[in-house]
């Protein structure tokens, strides 16, 4: 992997004895912008970014009498996000619990039927405005169960029509390999916008709880410019406030890129930084949803995984992003 450091801006603040250092690094790889907001599942499901639709089984060459016309969430045991994520994006180990800066990834998109019928679902998203040309539509995928009784698949709606995958076929269990990355090109329709959808379609009868080996499972779901191979721009710090122990930082960023927040205490010492752990209190790792992030915390909370945290010493602090990585 090849990585390019950028520094950009510093800032000082001065406070009851107190120095903030605010120094941007950035690190950057061969990567795309993404339009798919949520793309991750890390936040909740809502209107702004994924719903989950129901629909009739009409996929697969499966030929069952009375197909349902329509589903509906009874059909569906899991319909949302759950823990089974793609772990990690970061190469070349893609789909591990390495301890990369990039394995931040808690939650994936989960679909699972409710009974041994046939039932339909699936993931959608429109990504609007965006500018004429080709675009890759693609998502981790991966499934556990009966691939012989159900279709897990992502298809795209836009300007070229409807553009599908392959049937996914790896299974997960025990086995981070299975997660694989499917894709299609499409390019957006009249209105500037392509529709992804994530889709599970159990076609098969079964029998003696056979349908709870049937699972699909998304992650990481990008629209990007076909052919874009890095998109990091310089990026500053925009403003740097601390009022007693409540500290808020506010800099440039990109949508989906990713962001760490690293400190120090001693500046002269390049081999200080440390990222802000994990704690009961605070998730200091960062997906922007827009042109700017700003973080408010209290320090205290900030720092409660280290019980040798001074609040009154000199303190540094330093952003470092990750490109979305594809």
């Amino acid at each position: 992997m090849k990585n390019k450091l950028r520094f950009s801006s510093r800032c000082q603040v001065a406070a009851l004895g107190w120095l903030v250092s605010l120094t941007l690094l950035g690190w950057s790889t061969a990567s795309a912008q993404n339009f798919v907001k949520n793309p991750g599942f890390e936040d909740p499901l809502g209107p702004d970014n994924w719903t989950v639709e129901y629909t009739g089984v009409t996929v697969g060459p499966i030929a069952v009498a009375n197909r349902p016309t329509n589903s509906c969430p009874n059909d569906f045991l899991i319909h949302g996000r759950t823990c089974h994520a793609h772990k990690d994006l970061g190469k070349p180990n893609s789909g591990t619990w390495d301890g990369a800066p990039t394995y931040w990834n808690k939650f994936g998109a989960h679909l699972k039927p409710n009974h041994n019928w046939l039932c339909h679902a699936y993931f959608k998203q429109v990504v609007t405005n965006l500018a004429p040309g080709s675009y890759a539509v693609s998502a981790w995928i991966t499934q556990w169960g009966r691939t012989d009784v159900s279709q897990v698949y992502l298809e795209s709606l836009g300007g070229l029509g409807a553009k599908r995958t392959q049937y996914v076929t790896a299974d997960a269990r025990n086995n981070p390999a299975g997660w694989q990355r499917y894709t299609v090109t499409n390019a957006p329709d009249a209105n500037g916008n392509i529709e992804v959808q994530l889709h599970m379609c159990k076609n098969s009868t079964t029998a003696n709880w056979v349908f709870l080996e049937s699972n699909a499972f998304f992650d990481d779901v990008a629209v990007v410019p076909a052919g874009q191979t890095e998109y990091m721009p310089p990026y500053k710090m925009i403003s740097v406030m601390r009022t007693n122990q409540d500290i808020t930082l506010n800099w440039e960023s990109v949508m989906n890129n990713q962001y760490r927040i690293q400190y120090s205490t001693n500046l002269s010492d390049p081999n200080s930084w440390l990222f802000v752990q994990l704690s009961p209190y605070l998730d200091t790792n960062f997906f922007a949803a827009g042109t700017s992030f700003t973080f408010k915390t209290n320090l205290l909370s900030m720092f409660a995984f280290d019980p040798a945290f001074d609040p009154a010493a000199p303190l540094f602090f330093r952003i470092h992003s990750t490109s979305y990585k594809r």
